[in-house]
């Protein structure tokens, strides 16, 4: 199929988008959305209103980005398309949470996850169904919670989603952490941490390292915790995540200065530029204060 102006339009949103110039990216949707409308495109002026969602979402503005995906789910719905119709009530129930609104977040996700079943989709009714659980999680449904990441995970496995099945395996060992459920937690960290290597997810590794390291500091394994927060730290580096890697090096630093004082100086003092740079104050002020510690008398 020919490509039209309004997707010649929409794909020089989508590349001004990519490169974070997020204003520019908004007029040129919008040109592109009426360009859509003017050649009566119902689905490619879904797929613009989806995207000036996302636009208002990096303005904070995010009653505007409902509007949008409501009116590009009806949009779907006239177009007939149905995984698209999910793929914006997903959106919705993440701006739901966003908000707060257990109520209209369950209701959403509820949806999506029936029309993508249905549609045979299974990588977003995984979604659904994995953010439905943290939704069952907040109403004190635990059981009904865990089944739902259960079936999300063997969801992932069919589609191999590898990095969508680690994403859940890593929701699921915070939730057997907060419910003080160590070595069930430490088993799906683990597991997170062999998918994540296998998709190359480095950002959400270096997050999964990072509480693999904070769950076994709190058994006492602190020759465990070093390496994990070792990993961590490499990943967040790697990742380009200052405020990730100065927070890990924090937790380095206040963990080996007994052991071995000059190695726990240098992480706070990278700790404490790192923080800053990310203009995390605070945390940067706790390293300064745990390096200040850390001096000889």
């Amino acid at each position: 199929m020919a490509r039209t102006r309004a997707d010649e339009t929409f794909d020089q949103a989508e590349r001004l988008a990519q490169a974070g110039d997020w204003e520019a990216a908004r007029d040129a949707y919008e040109r592109a959305r009426a360009l859509y409308e003017e050649a009566d495109d119902p689905h490619g002026a879904a797929n613009t209103h989806l995207a000036l969602g996302e636009a208002a979402l990096h303005n904070n503005d995010l009653e505007r980005a409902r509007e949008h995906y409501i009116e590009g789910r009806a949009l779907f719905a006239e177009a007939g398309a149905q995984v698209d119709q999910g793929r914006a009530l997903n959106r919705l129930g993440d701006l739901a949470l966003a908000r707060k609104d257990q109520v209209e977040a369950r209701s959403y996700f509820e949806g999506a996850r029936e029309l993508l079943r249905a549609a045979g989709d299974s990588e977003r009714e995984a979604y659904a169904l994995a953010q439905l659980a943290h939704v069952r999680l907040a109403n004190g449904e635990e059981d009904t919670a865990q089944d739902f990441l259960a079936r999300a995970i063997n969801l992932y496995r069919h589609a191999n989603d590898t990095c969508g099945e680690a994403r859940v395996l890593k929701a699921r060992g915070d939730i057997h952490r907060m419910l003080e459920r160590p070595d069930t937690a430490l088993e799906d960290y683990e597991a997170a941490v062999d998918r994540f290597v296998e998709c190359g997810d480095v950002l959400d590794h270096a997050r999964t390292q990072a509480a693999l390291g904070e769950m076994q500091l709190g058994l006492g394994d602190a020759a465990g915790a070093t390496e994990a927060f070792d990993a961590a730290a490499r990943l967040y580096h790697e990742a380009g995540d200052m405020g990730g890697e100065g927070e890990t090096l924090l937790a380095l630093g206040r963990l080996e200065r007994k052991a071995d004082p000059e190695r726990a100086r240098r992480h706070l003092e990278r700790a404490v530029s790192l923080l800053d740079h990310a203009g995390l104050k605070e945390r940067a002020d706790e390293a300064r204060a745990a390096l200040g510690n850390q001096q000889p008398a």
